[in-house]
């Protein structure tokens, strides 16, 4: 680039020369009516030049920057997501064994003794900091979602009464959808929680009343789409518009917004998580999410979601059953987080079942090539080092093709894609030892797993 300016300068400069000399050139001498017109043609020409290099370097200058600025953005956000996600993963492994434990306690502890009531008050707080992790695992796109395809029509029809009482009297709610919307491929359940947190900012946005509409609509955008923070690709899209007319947000507020507990809100009104889980659920299912805002203007809310091309088979997940929950089968139990596995194992035998503990893939494999045991249930953890616990299924399900399959994870999205966890029932961490051994209960009655 700055070769190319050189050029253009000394060009420009050549061009200013033959003019003057030109000039100088016409005093001295006759010139004819074509060389005059060209001495002009010069002299106009030379400053035009000069400005013509300005102003495209100065073009090329903000595009670098813009980009640049992108690049910042989207590093920013993928570090500070693998954090949380990271966080989150390792918080739900200590909240697996907190719940865990708590759940037995109440189980053995007599109702409305204090070891009871203490016990219920840890357990009330455990699944406070479970949804905090959740929150955490959205914004880092690690949430274990269950997409299906789904008519956003149809969904924002279904809320409209729901957010007409979140709003409250002060804030008209306004809906501009079609009936003629293109399917996406998304987990209906986390596209509801994106609606209801943009809902509950414009409200928060609005403490005098104003309005908030939300607009859906068909977008073809075959040369894709150059916005602040982002490329959108080329492609038929689904679009979310929400937009408010509240107190709006200036541009260092705004570039901020989707951080993981970053509040305008006063203390105690807020945890800063509701934009980032906005933020990682879009993203997540493939779409794009950008905002415009200025002080006193209010804040729109645009998000485009990709056309669903095919339907996406969704994650098996564990129905809830009733009935006796324990058991007498042998259950190979993988899992290296030895709070996790010394309770699951705890948990477990005290319904009956017999358990043999491997804290490494490796470690269940040697119990797995052993004939002397029976293994009626793989539970493995799916991200252990060494190996993936897809891999590790494949491996045992070699030796043992009757294995029945279980897998339970803090979150799955870097193996999500693999066949084998979609087609096995997955069972997310945290747990109570209820929930574990319904789940055990219910793959061990199921019928036959063909994988």
């Amino acid at each position: 680039m700055k070769a190319t300016r050189s050029i253009y300068i000394v060009t420009g400069a050549l061009l200013a020369m033959v003019a003057t000399l030109s000039a100088v050139t016409y005093r001295a001498t006759e010139t004819s009516a074509s060389q005059l017109a060209l001495i002009v043609l010069l002299l106009v020409a030379a400053p035009l030049v000069a400005r013509l290099v300005v102003v495209r370097e100065r073009r090329g200058e903000e595009e670098r920057r813009a980009l640049q600025a992108q690049l910042l953005q989207a590093q920013k956000m993928e570090a500070i997501g693998k954090l949380a996600g990271g966080v989150a993963h390792d918080f739900n492994n200590l909240l697996t064994a907190i719940l865990g434990y708590t759940s037995l306690i109440l189980e053995e502890a007599p109702a409305g003794s204090n070891i009871h009531n203490e016990a219920s008050q840890v357990r009330r707080a455990a699944e406070s900091a479970a949804t905090l992790t959740q929150k955490l695992l959205a914004f880092s796109r690690r949430q274990l979602l269950q997409p299906q395809r789904l008519d956003l029509s149809e969904l924002m029809t279904d809320l409209h009464s729901l957010l007409r009482r979140l709003l409250g009297e002060r804030v008209e709610l306004r809906f501009d959808t079609t009936r003629e919307l293109w399917p996406v491929i998304a987990d209906p359940v986390q596209i509801e929680q994106v609606v209801m947190n943009l809902a509950v900012n414009a409200r928060d946005a609005m403490p005098d009343g104003g309005i908030l509409s939300i607009g859906v609509r068909n977008v073809s955008l075959p040369e894709g789409d150059k916005r602040a923070d982002h490329v959108v690709l080329p492609g038929d899209y689904v679009q979310v518009l929400a937009s408010d007319t509240g107190t709006g947000m200036d541009e260092a507020t705004r570039v901020r917004m989707f951080e993981p507990f970053f509040t305008t809100k006063p203390k105690g009104k807020g945890t800063g998580l509701g934009m980032s889980t906005v933020y990682g659920i879009v993203k997540q299912s493939g779409g794009y999410i950008a905002v415009r805002s200025a002080p006193g203007v209010g804040t729109t809310v645009d998000m485009l979601f990709p056309r669903a091309a095919s339907d996406v088979p969704a994650v098996a997940a564990t129905p809830t059953v009733e009935g006796e929950l324990g058991g007498s089968e042998m259950i190979l139990l993988v899992e290296d987080d030895a709070a996790v596995r010394e309770l699951t194992a705890s948990a477990l035998e005290r319904s009956g079942y017999r358990v043999i503990s491997a804290a490494l893939p490796e470690e269940a494999l040697r119990v797995a090539r052993n004939l002397q045991y029976r293994i009626d249930l793989l539970l493995s953890d799916v991200v252990m080092p060494g190996m993936l616990g897809p891999e590790l299924a494949r491996q045992v399900k070699a030796l043992r093709p009757n294995v029945r399959l279980l897998f339970m994870s803090g979150y799955a999205a870097d193996v999500i894609s693999s066949d084998m966890l979609q087609e096995a029932a997955l069972l997310q961490k945290p747990f109570s030892s209820t929930v574990l051994t319904r789940a055990v209960r219910h793959v061990l009655d199921a019928q036959p797993q063909n994988v």
